[in-house]
């Protein structure tokens, strides 16, 4: 994990330009005169570099949970990524990691990332029926005095 100042030139000049003047990947590179995935990938290799190792985070997340932090996703992205963020402890503590360290840049630009979402109890979690809202089943009155006595297993022994 490093700094943004020890940042190579070239990525910091590109995280600047996204947080500080609200660049899209495209309008940074027409203004460089490369191209826009080479834009996208020194921003991503920027942040992979100010975050922690990436134990239980693929590329594919680091570099979505990247473009979230940099408001490059649309809104449909944004949300998938919230949603991705609220479910995922190691997606929720790289972003975490890397938005401080982008935070004296952004100021407080930045999205917000979502605390850990709580899940909904599934009401057959144990296996079984949910419970009767009337209680516990118990046998009709009736039972006990006509067949408590009927059968040869019910009868106790002396």
């Amino acid at each position: 994990m490093t700094s943004v100042q020890a940042l190579d030139d070239t990525q910091r000049a590109v995280v600047q330009l996204l947080l500080k003047q609200g660049k899209s990947y495209h309008e940074i590179a027409e203004l460089l005169g490369i191209d826009a995935d080479a834009v996208r990938a020194r921003a991503h290799a920027a942040l992979d570099a100010l975050g922690p190792p990436t134990a239980g985070l693929t590329a594919s997340r680091r570099a979505e949970v990247a473009d979230y932090l940099l408001g490059q996703q649309s809104d449909a992205e944004r949300e998938a990524t919230r949603d991705h963020l609220a479910e995922s402890p190691a997606a929720r503590a790289w972003a975490r990691s890397v938005a401080a360290e982008l935070r004296p840049l952004a100021g407080g630009d930045l999205p917000d990332i979502p605390d850990a979402r709580e899940s909904e109890p599934d009401e057959n979690e144990d296996g079984g029926e949910p419970l009767r809202e009337d209680g516990p089943r118990r046998s009709p009155p009736w039972a006990a005095s006509c067949c408590s006595s009927a059968w040869p297993w019910s009868r106790r022994s002396s």
